[in-house]
């Protein structure tokens, strides 16, 4: 599964930046078939989406150190799963639809390195925990992408 992170931030002070965030992933699905040992067919197949927003606090090392790239992400979000399942078994037919949604907190680090005074590469690993407000269903992304300063 792939994601997106679209995002705006203010530098707060040298060492101190927020950051609002809005993440969408791709479709995963998956697709199961087969005959059961009582030679009844079956076919499930199911897809699942999730986006919404994440918050973060970024603390960064002095200028002075030379290490003013590299940041401490902490964090929330809010986030929405759409899951769909469909399935015949036997001959009966049928259609669940189910979003979840919720808040967790989210924890990261990174690095900015600069190419220009506008534009700079960043590399993150962000920890998001409790997606869609359920316990246990924690992700991991690491992303890397293109930052403008405007």
């Amino acid at each position: 599964m792939s994601a997106g992170r679209f995002f705006g931030g203010l530098a707060i002070s040298e060492n101190f930046g927020a950051e609002l965030g809005y993440i969408t992933t791709s479709t995963a699905s998956a697709t199961v078939s087969g005959v059961s040992r009582s030679a009844v067919a079956y076919s499930l197949s199911a897809t699942t989406k999730t986006n919404g927003v994440d918050y973060s606090a970024l603390i960064r090392p002095s200028h002075s150190t030379g290490l003013n790239g590299l940041f401490i992400r902490i964090g929330g979000h809010t986030l929405s799963t759409q899951t769909d399942v469909s399935g015949v078994i036997g001959g009966v037919s049928g259609i669940e639809s189910k979003t979840t949604s919720g808040s967790g907190a989210l924890f990261g680090m990174g690095y900015d390195a600069k190419i220009t005074e506008a534009l700079g590469v960043r590399v993150a690993y962000t920890s998001y925990n409790s997606v869609s407000g359920l316990s246990n269903n924690d992700v991991s992304l690491l992303s890397a992408g293109l930052v403008a300063k405007f």
